[in-house]
């Protein structure tokens, strides 16, 4: 009985991260508007306006510290709440406040990944998956990882 109940608790992971990898470039097409904005340990819940830090971020950081983040956070919510990404065909375009980037839709192995130059010119690719119906670049990992998730419009 417990190899059986091993046997299906298995299986449902695989199938849920197999379903998790299957985000096609017909599934990203047309526009996406940003939600929650995560980078370094901060977190920014858009449509409430709402700044949480990570544990470990919050204990090394003073009162006083923490207003200040929050506040230059704040700030910058305008931009945040304009912010969105359109798939078309294989181009993108990411849009926050009045900056705009342009780059590619890539798929390799099975996996899409929004590629574009940074301000510096560096290239950078995010990882694009589709769970919930929710969009979620990432970029990096731990406590350097970005994330960003969006909503279809």
């Amino acid at each position: 009985m417990k190899k059986l109940i091993g046997l299906c608790f298995a299986i449902c992971l695989f199938t849920t991260a197999a379903i998790a990898q299957q985000t096609t470039g017909k599934d990203l097409q047309g526009n996406w508007k940003i939600t929650v904005f995560s980078s370094h340990g901060i977190t920014v819940d858009i449509p409430t306006g709402k700044v949480s830090l990570a544990p470990e971020m919050e204990a090394s950081l003073s009162a006083e510290q923490k207003k200040e983040l929050e506040e230059n956070m704040k700030s910058q919510m305008d931009m945040l709440k304009a912010g969105y990404i359109k798939f078309t065909g294989t181009d993108i375009a990411i849009t926050m406040g009045p900056q705009q980037q342009k780059g590619s839709l890539i798929m390799k192995d099975g996996k899409a990944f929004v590629a574009f130059k940074d301000d510096d010119g560096i290239p950078v690719e995010l990882d694009a998956t589709i769970v919930d119906k929710k969009l979620y670049l990432r970029h990096g990992a731990g406590a350097e990882a970005t994330e960003l998730i969006y909503i279809k419009q």
